[in-house]
């Protein structure tokens, strides 16, 4: 994995680095929960990176897949934190709670608070 820190953790630009070598052209960006629902619509994949648990600074990288007026739908790599078993996610998040676990401003990378990725196929 590309830009990957000596304590694991992985620097949003590690992610672009590997999804262009596997012919994505890659949008960095920073937004609010409207933003990144408004780009969820489009379809491309779009990746965060949040707190596994709003109380632990343990950072993740997630797919967001879906949402509704209540939850954000994740597929969620972590055994631990998958909460239901539908066909596109599996983990889904009260909107208020996925909010929490998406500010990192507390956490080791405040700089990228609200970030996300998203990833668009080259024709």
């Amino acid at each position: 994995m590309p830009n990957k820190m000596k304590n694991g953790y992985v620097y949003p630009k590690g992610i672009q680095k590997l999804l262009s070598q596997y012919g994505f052209q890659v949008k960095y960006c920073t937004g609010n929960i409207n933003t990144l629902k408004n780009e969820i619509v489009k379809g491309n994949p779009v990746i965060v990176m949040i707190r596994t648990y709003t109380d632990k600074n343990w950072l993740h990288y997630v797919p967001v897949v879906g949402y509704d007026e209540q939850y954000i739908y994740i597929a969620e790599s972590l055994e631990e934190l998958v909460n239901c078993d539908e066909p596109y996610y599996n983990r889904k998040v009260a909107i208020g709670e996925f909010e929490k676990l998406w500010n990192t401003s507390m956490a080791k990378m405040p700089f990228y608070r609200n970030t996300y990725i998203a990833a668009y196929k080259e024709c």
